[in-house]
């Protein structure tokens, strides 16, 4: 069990880590977080030139951390894919993700799963009472 726990401290000193590093970036957020947060990345590393890709790289940054974190934690798979679809939806709420990574992500994490559907329903035993 405390070997666990260490997993798990590591784990989340890695994440605070990053997270203080994308804070010092940003040293002057002001009333809309998000916004400025991505805006800051961008003029930080592009110039000012590309606030797609700094908003895709926080994004990305954001679903590996808390991605690692889960499966550190020997979190169920469906339970993972679950959150990290309740995360893709909030960044694509906040516009630093496109629409159409939700959907690409719905399709593939239903695919993983449609042989697991299609086994329980085909299963022989399912239809006995």
């Amino acid at each position: 069990m405390q070997k666990d726990n260490r997993k798990i401290f590591r784990a989340m000193l890695i994440i605070g880590i990053m997270s203080f590093s994308i804070l010092f970036v940003a040293d002057n957020v002001e009333a809309n977080f998000f916004e400025d947060l991505a805006e800051t990345f961008d003029n930080k590393l592009f110039d000012g030139e590309n606030l797609e890709a700094a908003e895709l790289l926080l994004s990305v940054s954001i679903l590996v951390s808390i991605g690692f974190v889960l499966a550190i934690a020997n979190m169920n798979v469906t339970g993972v894919a679950i959150i990290l679809l309740c995360l893709i939806g909030f960044l694509t709420l906040i516009g630093w993700l496109e629409t159409y990574i939700i959907i690409l992500t719905v399709i593939i994490i239903a695919a993983f799963f449609s042989k697991k559907l299609a086994d329980t329903i085909t299963s022989p035993g399912s239809d006995e009472n």
